[in-house]
């Protein structure tokens, strides 16, 4: 039990330091991202996983912010498959 409590302490110290450097480097897709939570949450945005994908029509997983992540674009989100969002993502930074 002991040691696995070293392993659950040390992998929170790592993770917990991946996860600022994450929001220190994108600020932006942290708000957007905690603003469809939060309309999530109020019941203002259907949850992503009981919506189609838009692109392929398979269950969705998440949403995607398409028009980018400034702040009046926070709710212009679609939702996507994982698969269709990775593709939408190597689209973006022109790796398709």
């Amino acid at each position: 039990m002991e040691r696995g409590m070293r392993l659950l302490t040390r992998w929170k110290r790592n993770h917990t330091e991946e996860n600022r450097r994450y929001r220190d480097r994108h600020p932006d897709k942290v708000r957007a991202r905690n603003a469809v939570t939060h309309a999530i949450r109020d019941k203002k945005l259907v949850p992503a996983k009981l919506r189609l994908c838009v692109d392929c029509q398979s269950q969705a997983r998440r949403y995607d912010h398409y028009r980018g992540y400034d702040t009046e674009n926070w709710l212009n989100v679609e939702p996507v498959c994982i698969p269709c969002c990775a593709r939408r993502e190597r689209a973006r930074k022109g790796t398709a």
